[in-house]
């Protein structure tokens, strides 16, 4: 009976047929095969019954009499298995192993650490590939592009921290939710700087080939970055710009009819003790104007978040008239107060206002100063 000698290679006969060597599930053409077989299978026993398992499958697929006897055929049988094995140890098309995937995170993350927040443009080279393409809304950038418009946002902003907030990884992509701090303290777009501080949010999946970046897609709200900047007004400044008409136009201009555009129909001013309509309360803004002719309202601040707007304001003027419920005293006033404003849909909804009565009525002496 002839035999493969797994050691040697060389067929060998015998008189008497030896009992096969289990762990010799596949037989070798080669030592070397044989060694390199048995170094994969034997530290992994779930790996090795799976071979005897498709080794068994190939005796069925191939019966004796399709194949030669004895050499040849074990030759044939341990190189279709070769193959089998080498197609199970190599993964999917387009996934790669947990060990790249932590590269690809790794490298990834450099982006952030190194070249954005740390200006070592000399990297772009070591980590993306020549042809590197990114994609942001219509338009494609080259490398070239890439590491331009990095510097520019340098001069832009020069205090950028650039944060990962979230990170996954699969086949050859990495996906990165990003935040993106700063002051606008260098010229942006041709538009000068504003010194304003800005927070920005965006989403970048990258795909990675040879151990480099080769590609991106980007997005970012270009419209919130304006808005932040000032370029482009948000609801809060929208209705900031609402209620600064009250003082610009309204009292200082004495355009009353403008109430009609900025105040909504069913507007409440609450006041102290009741609440009054929008023409009740116009009536009283005619009321302050008649009484101090010379009224001028100043709006020394301002704080809005969602739809409200708080208004610290300033009024000075002489009395000169009647209105107001006051005589005149040809006196010099001045008054501070804070209103609070609810704006719907562009229009004043609602009020909040007050400010220092007692003060008001002292200055134009309808009642003694109060002693210190």
């Amino acid at each position: 009976m002839e035999s493969l000698d797994e050691h040697t290679g060389e067929i060998t006969k015998s008189r008497k047929s030896q009992p096969p060597d289990k762990r010799a599930f596949l037989p070798a053409a080669t030592p070397a095969i044989a060694r390199a077989i048995s170094a994969i299978v034997r530290p992994c026993p779930e790996f090795a019954r799976l071979v005897k398992l498709l080794n068994s499958q190939l005796r069925t697929l191939y019966p004796a009499a399709l194949l030669k006897k004895g050499a040849e055929k074990m030759r044939l049988r341990s190189v279709v298995l070769l193959f089998v094995l080498a197609a199970l140890m190599l993964p999917p098309d387009g996934v790669a192993g947990e060990g790249q995937l932590q590269k690809n995170k790794a490298l990834a993350q450099r982006v952030f650490d190194d070249i954005l927040n740390k200006d070592k443009y000399e990297l772009f080279t070591e980590m993306y590939a020549k042809d590197f393409v990114k994609h942001v809304d219509r338009r494609d950038y080259t490398l070239e592009q890439e590491i331009m418009a990095a510097k520019g946002m340098r001069i832009a902003v020069s205090d950028p921290i650039m944060t990962v907030d979230l990170m996954t990884a699969e086949g050859d992509k990495v996906a990165i939710l990003y935040t993106g701090r700063g002051t606008n303290d260098g010229p942006f777009n041709g538009m000068p700087a504003t010194g304003r501080k800005l927070v920005i949010s965006g989403t970048t999946i990258y795909r990675f080939a040879n151990g480099k970046i080769a590609e991106e897609w980007t997005t970012y709200n270009d419209l919130e970055i304006l808005r932040q900047l000032g370029y482009f007004p948000g609801p809060a400044e929208k209705n900031k710009a609402v209620a600064r008409r009250v003082f610009t136009e309204i009292f200082n201009q004495g355009k009353f009819e403008v109430a009609n555009e900025i105040y909504a129909p069913d507007f409440v001013n609450h006041g102290q003790t009741r609440d009054i309509g929008l023409k009740e309360d116009q009536d009283a803004a005619r009321m302050w104007v008649q009484a101090i002719p010379d009224l001028v309202m100043t709006v020394d601040k301002m704080v809005a978040e969602g739809d409200l707007v708080t208004v610290l304001w300033t009024g000075k003027g002489t009395t000169a008239g009647t209105g107001s419920g006051s005589p005149s005293t040809s006196k010099k006033i001045h008054a501070r107060g804070i209103t609070i404003w609810r704006v719907v849909d562009g229009k004043l909804k609602e009020e909040w206002s007050a400010f220092d009565e007692l003060s008001l009525l002292q200055q134009i002496g309808m009642l003694p100063q109060t002693k210190q």
